[in-house]
């Protein structure tokens, strides 16, 4: 069980990401696990960045421990976003083994862009703001991440049925 110490309460949250931009290029470094909590974190500061005009996005997963299926489904739509709108591209490396595994599983080895690390540059990381984001907001991301997933093949198409079913019934109805 975790437990948080006095000393620990500026430290910094266990799942976070850090960002940078330049003029061309925008930075994620992934720490921790990336789960739902920080998947819209993720799909703000991408789709801000693409406002920007940057031609690229790199996403360092040296410090991340595991993923879950929202924030892949996340990454992959905004993947996938890119691709169509032609505008930019997303990179990841330094995926380590254990995520790596899920891309695979999920068969995004072949949609996700898995490339070697950059040059090493002076890159002046900040930790990435978070947005207030509403139990609708998060359910809406989620559900957009699982179907975004399901559509890539069969397979995901049947693991993530269920959780697609709950999340359509859990939003407003529109």
């Amino acid at each position: 069980m975790d437990t948080v110490k006095p000393t620990d309460a500026h430290a910094m949250p266990a799942e976070r990401l850090d960002v940078a931009e330049n003029s061309t290029t925008a930075y994620v470094r992934v720490h921790g696990r990336a789960t739902f909590k920080i998947a819209p974190v993720l799909r703000d500061f991408v789709q801000h960045e693409l406002s920007q005009a940057r031609l690229g996005i790199l996403i360092d997963f040296s410090e991340c421990e595991s993923v879950d299926s929202t924030f892949v489904g996340t990454l992959t739509s905004l993947s996938l976003q890119c691709r169509r709108s032609g505008r930019a591209c997303i990179k990841l490396f330094n995926v380590p083994p254990q995520v790596y595994n899920v891309f695979h599983t999920l068969g995004l080895t072949m949609v996700l862009d898995l490339a070697s690390p950059p040059p090493s540059a002076p890159i002046d990381y900040r930790p990435a703001e978070p947005g207030t984001y509403s139990r609708t907001d998060i359910a809406s991301l989620m559900l957009d991440a699982h179907q975004t997933l399901a559509a890539l093949n069969d397979k995901n198409a049947l693991e993530f049925r269920n959780v697609i079913e709950f999340l359509r019934a859990s939003l407003p109805s529109q």
